[in-house]
């Protein structure tokens, strides 16, 4: 999963897109079970970098347990 950005990469940007990546990664995985999702964010201002920001399978658990509540707190 590339996600990209019209952004600079500046410190911090992995977690700031933290959220959007797991749901992105889960939603990938869930689509092709039994493939190994990888994500990275790629910049298309400044160096244009390339930041892996693939998630763990323990993270993407967590998240999977974590998003029902996210998106009901995001609908009100």
């Amino acid at each position: 999963m590339v996600d990209y950005k019209y952004a600079v990469p500046r410190p911090g940007a992995a977690e700031r897109y933290r959220t959007q990546s797991l749901a992105y990664a889960l939603a990938a995985g869930r689509a092709h079970p039994g493939f190994t999702v990888r994500a990275r964010l790629q910049f298309l201002r400044g160096d244009a970098r390339s930041v892996d920001v693939t998630p763990s399978p323990a993270a993407l658990a967590a998240f999977a347990a974590e998003a029902p509540a996210l998106a009901l707190d995001a609908s009100r």
